[in-house]
């Protein structure tokens, strides 16, 4: 094999090994998030497997409590491709992800009414996750918050 190739796959695998896990069930901590024009919603669960570079979530978003839940589901890759998003209430949405740093991920999703950029990040001792987001409707009006997130178990 030869010596550069086999270099670059060890870089490789030393890089994913230095990459922070984000795998785990996370839920939303209303409290310490920050949100800026719109009320919070009551409840958010996320369920995150991460085996860099793949990359697969679920969840659920309960906005208030005449409604139910809101469903979303992706599955996919830290690559920069663009994926589908499955979510119960509509569809034509896609995302995509890069990383930003051992800890970090950046994300771009859009659909037909609007595009959101996020940067995801995973505290040192692994037990909060943070979203910072930045959300342009079509109509030209933006809106941006923070979303922090417990481990649980």
């Amino acid at each position: 094999m030869n010596v550069a190739l086999c270099l670059t796959l060890a870089h490789a695998v030393a890089l994913a090994a230095d990459v922070a896990n984000m795998s785990g069930v996370w839920k939303l901590n209303v409290k310490k998030s920050k949100y800026d024009k719109d009320a919070a919603p009551l409840n958010v669960e996320i369920r995150i497997e991460h085996n860099e570079p793949a990359f697969k979530y679920s969840g659920t978003v309960q906005r208030n409590q005449e409604s139910s839940p809101d469903t979303f589901e992706f599955q996919g890759a830290i690559d920069e491709k663009i994926y589908p998003v499955k979510e119960n209430h509509k569809s034509g949405r896609t995302i995509k992800f890069a990383r930003k740093s051992p800890a970090s991920i950046e994300s771009w999703s859009s659909d037909d009414t609007m595009e959101e950029h996020a940067i995801t990040t995973l505290s040192a001792d692994g037990k909060t996750l943070t979203r910072r987001m930045h959300v342009k409707q079509k109509d030209g009006k933006t809106r941006d918050w923070t979303e922090v997130y417990d481990k649980q178990g």
